[in-house]
């Protein structure tokens, strides 16, 4: 018995790691190898303000956005099946009025980014982080990070699906 849940475990795993190909290619061209990547199997990008907010319900004052949808699991015959989860990650700008308000009502620590994009262009900048910001903001069904630069209006995010 203990046997057969070893190699049902091993075959389990080499599933895993060979699922998503297609979405492993796009992340060793540009040299990006973290674990979001292990198994992207699709990635779209968007510029929908409604989107987001629905996302982050508790923010208010967005000018813009960009940011990319990464399916893990899916389509591919060897997954294993089940629900599929989404990896949103991007940039929001704030208006002015409301990037002023979130840089002076949280207390914003140093704290290194996290994201790795696979289809959108990095921002330079000193984002900071307040896990007290990102629960009041963020939708319930989804968990993640979501970091703010002051000097640029700009929020990092990258969350994901419970």
């Amino acid at each position: 018995m203990k046997k057969a849940v070893v190699v049902f475990v091993i075959v389990l795993m080499m599933t895993m790691l060979t699922a998503c190909q297609k979405g492993n290619s796009a992340g060793n061209r540009t040299g990006n190898h973290n674990a979001a990547n292990a198994n992207v199997c699709a990635a779209t990008t968007s510029t929908d303000v409604s989107v987001v907010q629905e996302f982050f319900p508790g923010l208010e004052g967005i000018e813009s956005t960009e940011f990319e949808v990464i399916q893990h699991g899916g389509d591919d015959p060897r997954s294993i099946p089940g629900p599929t989860d989404y990896i949103y990650q991007g940039y929001i700008v704030l208006t002015e009025d409301t990037a002023n308000t979130i840089a002076e009502k949280y207390e914003w620590q140093d704290f290194e980014t996290d994201v790795t994009f696979e289809s959108i262009t990095e921002r330079d900048g000193d984002y900071k982080l307040d896990g007290h910001f990102t629960k009041e903001i963020l939708k319930g069904t989804l968990s993640g990070r979501v970091w703010f630069n002051e000097a640029d209006r700009t929020i990092l995010f990258n969350v994901q699906t419970l």
